[in-house]
């Protein structure tokens, strides 16, 4: 089984700041300040309005509000921080877009497939290719790999729950071979069970890898491939790869 992604989309984002404009009351001995609540619906208005689409990174919409907030710190006279360790907090900007509040950062976004993903079984001498897309995928947060010859071991759901005395794994030899377990858990479609917690796709790859699989498929639960949530491919940013290349395949093809 051959498997990699490619991350991409570099984009440009201002840090996020929750500016509120003051308006100074009348002098006294103890001057004090109040929210300007109608720049403050200006503001939030603008920011959540539908011209900016939601401001996802790396799309026009988050461009503008970037652009918008870079503006009104300029009209403020904040300092850049990014010249601090000049001694200053000056700023410059080039022509008219206060691009000197602005940085650039490396995030991912999203992920693509490679044209090299490929998944084959042997059995009796006869090699069977699985259909990518139609029965089978990466999942996103899948390691790039690839498994020349491997065993199969299936450890039922892939679940290890020391609290609840349970492990899939405890009579298997997982080590150096791929393992294949059922999408969800023993729990079935009630989202109260005890299982419930077990069941993400990303902690039976933990499992897997812990008990030295080097390689996980998961079956989907939908009959129909393309029905199913695993067979969408996306990434978490936030929790990072597996370790291990991890795939969903239909029923059917694990038939």
């Amino acid at each position: 089984m051959k498997n990699r992604l490619y991350r991409f989309l570099p984009f440009i984002l201002l840090f996020i700041l929750a500016q509120v404009a003051f308006a100074q009351q009348a002098p006294s001995t103890a001057p004090s300040i109040a929210p300007d609540v109608e720049a403050l619906k200006k503001h939030v208005g603008y920011l959540a309005s539908d011209e900016l689409e939601g401001r996802r990174p790396g799309t026009a919409g988050a461009d503008k509000a970037a652009d918008y907030l870079a503006e009104e710190f300029h009209r403020l006279k904040l300092g850049c921080a990014s010249n601090l360790g000049e001694g200053d907090l000056k700023c410059s900007h080039n022509g008219k877009r206060r691009d000197g509040y602005l940085r650039e950062f490396p995030f991912i976004a999203g992920v693509e497939l490679a044209k090299n993903n490929a998944m084959s079984f042997t059995r009796d001498g006869k090699n069977s290719a699985v259909a990518l897309g139609a029965e089978w995928t990466p999942l996103g947060f899948s390691s790039n790999g690839a498994v020349a010859r491997g065993a199969l071991v299936f450890a039922g759901y892939g679940i290890t729950a020391a609290d609840l005395k349970y492990d899939d794994y405890a009579n298997l030899d997982a080590k150096g071979k791929v393992a294949v377990v059922f999408a969800g858990s023993p729990d079935g479609d009630n989202p109260h069970g005890q299982f419930g917690r077990y069941a993400d796709a990303r902690l039976k790859a933990v499992a897997a890898k812990d008990h030295g699989a080097v390689a996980l498929v998961v079956i989907a639960g939908d009959e129909k491939f393309g029905n199913d949530r695993l067979s969408k491919l996306s990434y978490d940013q936030t929790a990072g790869e597996a370790g291990i290349p991890v795939a969903v395949i239909s029923p059917s093809a694990a038939r």
